[in-house]
């Protein structure tokens, strides 16, 4: 994998990250948050189908709770436990990762033409209860970093539905203080984020080891802190006011900054939940997001320079996805007689491909989308905007646009030169 697509792609899973963090403070339902859930994790990844299932003792089974994609309707329980060793991933609490299922047994795996899956254990109360799955249509690999981001996902989620079920035990008046006591316990041992738990004037009251990490102060020391000492981008009269608002809302989810005991400033997500308890207790998970940040700064970065570098470029050159102009550079343009990118992007590229080169055109996009296979310098007809015949030496490559597959084409006007 190329490292511009590596950071592409990565951002997206940040991205998915992000969003379900969104979809949890945003949700009130269980069932709509994994709905919601499973939505997200196909639209900014590489991912063609999500589901979620909870695991039935009684039959042994996967019974779908949520799904989102074409596949969704021909999910088989059989699917779950066997080619996505989900009973495996259940009992082991550890996520499993099948980069390619051309060789499982399953006979829906060719039915429903996926080629790689990964799976990950979600928890009520420190318990596998489900299982996530995210399915390719491709054989697929996966850093550490990145199944690593799909761990975070599943670790919200699992933290989501802890504070789902604590919201319905209080609606049903089944809550119990005693018995909430260990439930907190159980939760802060278990979380992989940092976590603290803080009264209404901002005081620590109880940190787990992962912020200890985190932070770089022991527990004894952040117990003496409040939430202002640690704060980098709030004022103490900001943090107040902050509070008040949580207060209010019941919950919250955002970004700020906190400076670690070496001085060292670090990014961070935190999702905060209120409950009427003791006076009041603000209960906290926080995420050190400062290599996430970076990361989708240098995507950031590497895009400005790559769109500075085409734009200027006196090669034509253009994007392509599925035989759709998707993007052209001002030389591509000026080639093609056009004045701007908007007579181009969006309509199908056989427009300008003389007829009896379509077959070859056609042959070519699919090497470069299935095979994902360099097409070497060939020379194609086309035809300009008026109509006049355009001779050109075409080349391309695989290429990765805005989430999707696609191709990066390069062009050299030969009509002279032909004629």
């Amino acid at each position: 994998m190329s490292p511009h697509l590596e950071m592409h792609r990565l951002t997206r899973l940040y991205e998915m990250l992000a969003r379900v963090n969104q979809a949890i403070v945003r949700t009130r339902s269980r069932q709509e948050l994994l709905t919601q859930a499973c939505r997200i994790a196909i639209d900014p990844g590489p991912f063609a189908a999500a589901w979620i299932a909870c695991f039935d003792p009684a039959s042994s089974s996967f019974p779908p709770q949520s799904a989102f994609g074409e596949y969704a309707p021909l999910l088989t329980s059989e699917f779950i436990g066997s080619c996505c060793r989900g009973l495996e991933v259940l009992r082991s609490g550890v996520h499993s990762f099948v980069p390619d299922l051309s060789c499982s047994p399953c006979e829906i795996v060719r039915e429903l033409r996926l080629r790689a899956c990964v799976t990950y254990p979600l928890r009520l109360k420190g318990e596998s209860c489900a299982v996530l799955i995210l399915c390719a249509s491709e054989p697929l690999a996966l850093s550490p970093l990145e199944t690593g981001l799909l761990a975070e996902v599943a670790s919200d989620l699992s933290s989501a539905l802890d504070a789902l079920e604590l919201d319905r035990l209080q609606l049903t008046g089944e809550y119990l203080p005693q018995e909430n006591d260990q439930y907190y316990r159980l939760v802060l041992e278990n979380a992989l984020d940092g976590f603290y738990l803080v009264d209404i004037t901002g005081k620590l009251l109880e940190v787990n080891d992962a912020y200890c990490s985190m932070s770089g102060y022991t527990r004894p020391e952040l117990l003496q802190m409040r939430i202002s000492d640690l704060e980098s981008a709030e004022s103490a009269t900001d943090v107040a006011e902050h509070t008040r608002r949580i207060i209010h809302d019941g919950k919250d989810r955002f970004e700020s900054r906190h400076r670690r005991k070496n001085g060292i400033v670090m990014d961070i997500e935190t999702s905060v939940r209120f409950q009427d308890v003791d006076g009041g207790r603000l209960f906290c998970f926080l995420r050190d997001i400062t290599d996430a940040k970076r990361a989708a700064q240098a995507l950031r970065d590497s895009e400005e320079r790559f769109r500075s570098v085409v734009e200027g470029s006196p090669v034509s050159i253009l994007i392509q996805s599925d035989g759709i102009y998707r993007y052209l550079n001002p030389a591509a343009i000026a080639m093609f007689g056009g004045q701007s990118a908007e007579q181009f992007v969006g309509k199908y590229l056989f427009e300008r491909v003389h007829p009896e080169n379509r077959a070859s055109v056609k042959e070519r996009i699919r090497v470069l989308q299935e095979d994902r296979q360099v097409v070497p310098f060939m020379e194609e007809r086309l035809h300009r905007l008026d109509g006049s015949l355009l001779e050109a030496e075409v080349s391309a490559k695989p290429f990765f646009y805005e989430g999707r597959a696609a191709s990066i084409v390069f062009l050299r006007d030969i009509t002279e030169r032909k004629q």
